[in-house]
């Protein structure tokens, strides 16, 4: 079985494009760890959609899923479950011809690192398992609503994809979770899902939520593989089976303070704020007492934007503070960063013959001009260059700070000779089993064939 520690997802450039109008990708916040059971009580999105374990019905017949108390372990009837139950589970199958099966899970769960129900073993993790019985060898494609697998040449025969990422915390910190694929969740279309519940995993359903637009189950696999019968070498369905259900109290608005930087030269001062909320929120920038407070504009997707004049005579605040409302369903969220200038790496380039590296960077800062460094290498001279002689081998990318808080990072860029020593001229290379004299302007590797 091939489980890896993240997925393996490279978004189309046509599926790139359906993210236009969908909701930040991911889970937003992790809540309070439960004092009794040991796990959070409710897991949340970028839509604001809070989940927490369902425990409704026996566990197999109703709107939630999980293991039955397991009677060995006391702390499971704690919990009220056994191995492992879910805040959401999705789950699509397709029978393929020749009675082969494929089967894809998308899952926030919550287990135990040992499978046994006991307590200081608790899990959170999100799931993507993709199991699929391949009818004949070659690459194969899985497009569902968190993103994108490529398995290439992968052998016919049952289970010829077997894949399973799984990416969680272990208690206390649960918040790896928020670094997996899913979010954020879906929820049921036709039919629509009952009254408290994203779903119901009892019957299939069409779902909407995916922030890529790809609410489907879709296999893509190489020239003969038909797939579905007809002689193609794709096919899809829309049906999940999701379960889910919704946190019964009030969460914090979902919000995260990205940045806030400061300009300040001749034409006067701004202060430039970036957030990412629940495209519902409300956001509003405090910047100190004597800085009118402003509301924050939004595309529709989460991000969130604001631009704030500050006048000549009055000091730029140390800190900046935006607070979230989302209201009626959520608590208002405030977070709060210290206000820096902006960085920028405009050049780092090496140069290999002659062994320098080159850094140049701009602040947004200019009057007074704030000093900046670069990390390992140096403090930059006041037009904010740095050149360093005999670098034998450079970075691969280079920082620099600013005495005003700021930072900035670019990757390297390199010029001059190859790091390939010369040959003689009378050494001979072999390309494709014919012999070549090397070249007088630039080295050549020797070559088997």
């Amino acid at each position: 079985m091939t489980r890896t520690l993240h997925i393996v997802a490279a978004m189309t450039a046509s599926l790139l494009i359906a993210t236009v109008a969908q909701a930040q990708p991911g889970l937003a916040e992790v809540g309070p760890i439960d004092p009794v059971k040991g796990f959070p009580q409710w897991i949340q999105d970028w839509n604001g959609v809070a989940l927490q374990i369902g425990l409704d019905g026996d566990g197999s017949t109703g709107l939630s899923l999980f293991d039955p108390v397991d009677p060995e372990f006391p702390f499971s009837a704690v919990v009220g479950f056994g191995a492992e139950a879910f805040y959401m589970s999705a789950e699509s199958s397709i029978t393929l011809p020749g009675n082969r099966d494929a089967r894809l899970v998308l899952a926030v769960e919550a287990a135990y690192a040992a499978d046994e129900p006991i307590d200081g073993d608790q899990t959170v993790f999100a799931r993507v398992r993709i199991r699929i019985d391949t009818p004949v060898p070659g690459d194969y494609t899985v497009i569902h609503p968190y993103g994108v697998n490529f398995f290439p040449n992968r052998a016919a025969g049952d289970r010829g994809i077997n894949y399973t990422s799984d990416i969680g915390g272990i208690t206390p910190d649960f918040s790896r979770v928020l670094g997996g694929a899913i979010g954020p969740y879906l929820r049921a279309v036709n039919p629509p899902p009952p009254a408290g519940y994203i779903g119901n995993p009892q019957v299939d359903q069409t779902v909407t939520g995916s922030p890529f637009g790809t609410n489907f189950f879709r296999i893509e696999g190489p020239p003969g593989a038909d797939l579905d019968g007809a002689g193609n070498n794709f096919v899809q369905t829309e049906l999940f089976q999701l379960c889910g259900k919704h946190f019964d109290g009030q969460t914090p608005t979902p919000m995260r303070l990205d940045r806030a930087t400061y300009s300040r030269n001749t034409l006067g001062k701004f202060i430039d704020v970036y957030a990412t909320a629940v495209p519902t929120a409300t956001l509003i920038v405090n910047a100190g007492p004597t800085i009118v407070d402003v509301p924050m504009i939004t595309d529709g997707t989460g991000n969130y934007f604001a631009r704030l004049p500050v006048g000549a005579e009055t000091p730029l605040p140390a800190t900046v503070a935006v607070t979230g409302t989302n209201p009626p369903s959520s608590l208002p969220t405030t977070l709060t960063t210290n206000l820096v200038d902006a960085v920028h790496v405009t050049r780092a380039l090496y140069d290999a013959t002659n062994h320098v590296l080159t850094i140049d960077a701009t602040s947004s800062d200019t009057l007074p001009r704030p000093t900046l460094t670069v990390v390992g290498y140096g403090t930059m001279s006041p037009s904010w260059r740095l050149v360093v002689p005999d670098v034998a081998v450079p970075p691969g990318s280079v920082t620099v700070t600013s005495s005003a808080g700021g930072s900035g990072t670019r990757q390297m860029d390199a010029t001059g000779a190859s790091t390939l020593p010369p040959l003689p001229l009378s050494a001979r290379a072999t390309v494709g089993g014919a012999a070549v004299s090397p070249s007088s302007v630039y080295p050549v590797e020797p070559v088997s064939p």
